[in-house]
Formats: C-alpha cells, sequence, structure tokens
C-alpha cells in the first residue's frame, strides 16, 4: 500500500511524536492527514451565522424607540465572539490528526489535552462517508466507523476529510489485509 500523504508532510512534530509515543513495535503508518482546512469554517458558520444576526439585529434596534442600547457596542462584542470562535477552531484543527496504520485507525485531538482514540482494522465492520449539506458545498465528508460488535465509534470518526473517497478506500485496503 502506498501512503496517500507523507506523515513528515504535516507536522514533523506531530508524527514523530505520535510515532514514539502511540505506534506499537513493527507497525506501519499507511496514512496520516489532518481535516480539510474547512474544518474551521465548517465547526464555526453556526456561531458566525447567530452573532452576525445579534449584530445586525442591534444596529437596526437601535432606530427603535426606546430602545437604548449602543449598537456598535454590540457589534464589537459580536466581532469580539466570532474571532474567539474562529481561534478556537483553528487551535481544534492543528491539534487534530487521522491516522491508518496497518492494524488500526486513530483519532487524536486535543488542543489543552490530547486525546487519542484507537480502534483496531479487525474489530471495524464497515465504514461509511456522511457528508451534511454545508460538507456537499465545500466538497468534503467525513468517514463514519462502525465496529464488529455493533458498539458505537463515534469517537474515532474522521471529520471533515478533503480527500474522502481516496481515504475511505485506503482504509477498505487496509481492513482486507489486517483480516
Amino acid at each position: 500500500m502506498t501512503p496517500l500523504a507523507d506523515p513528515g508532510s504535516l507536522s514533523l512534530a506531530a508524527t514523530s511524536a505520535v510515532a514514539r509515543e502511540r505506534l506499537e513495535d513493527g507497525e506501519i503508518v499507511i496514512l496520516a492527514v489532518r481535516p480539510s482546512g474547512w474544518f474551521v469554517v465548517l465547526m464555526s458558520w453556526p456561531l458566525l451565522v447567530g452573532v452576525a444576526a445579534v449584530a445586525a439585529i442591534s444596529l437596526v434596534a437601535r432606530t427603535w424607540p426606546g430602545y437604548d442600547v449602543d449598537g456598535h457596542m454590540v457589534t464589537l462584542v459580536c466581532v469580539g465572539v466570532a474571532a474567539l470562535r474562529v481561534a478556537i477552531s483553528c487551535l481544534q484543527w492543528q491539534s487534530r490528526l487521522y491516522i491508518l496504520t496497518d492494524r488500526r485507525v486513530m483519532r487524536i485531538k486535543g488542543v489543552f489535552r490530547e486525546d487519542c482514540y484507537q480502534c483496531p482494522l479487525r474489530n471495524i465492520r464497515e465504514i461509511h462517508l456522511s457528508a451534511t449539506l454545508p460538507d456537499r458545498i465545500v466538497a468534503v465528508a467525513s468517514l463514519i466507523f462502525h465496529r464488529a460488535d455493533d458498539k458505537p465509534v463515534q469517537d474515532v470518526d474522521w471529520l471533515c476529510l478533503a480527500n474522502p473517497q481516496e481515504v475511505r478506500q485506503a482504509v477498505q485496503e487496509a481492513m482486507r489485509h489486517a483480516k
């Protein structure tokens, strides 16, 4: 199997840390990817829309009789909240890594505390792609894993993949070789 992404191209520090701490002897990394850059937008847009609505309403409402809240101040607070949400999403994107080895799939995330979830390939019954309307608009999808024992494994799901078909194909091939 040829890797879709050279682990060294992501972040040398992140990949080497994973290799040192998480990989077992003889385990081979097939694929290591981060979510698409659209992850930041897709994770932030609901709050951004809400904040924009509040800012717009406050600016329009300042012309209403009896309304004595400074619309510009509300708008500044809304901009601050939006900027904070985008910054948090950027940190979440940067800290998220999906790894496929010849034995298992892993999802590593966490800004302040690293969380690693892993599932052996032989325990995965099937995988499928899921894409919401916003995902389809920007041509990304999430890879959803289903365990053989029917226990949910949503903790390992790979969100917002840029080349979802290729990633799914790589995982399916690794699953065939692992059984």
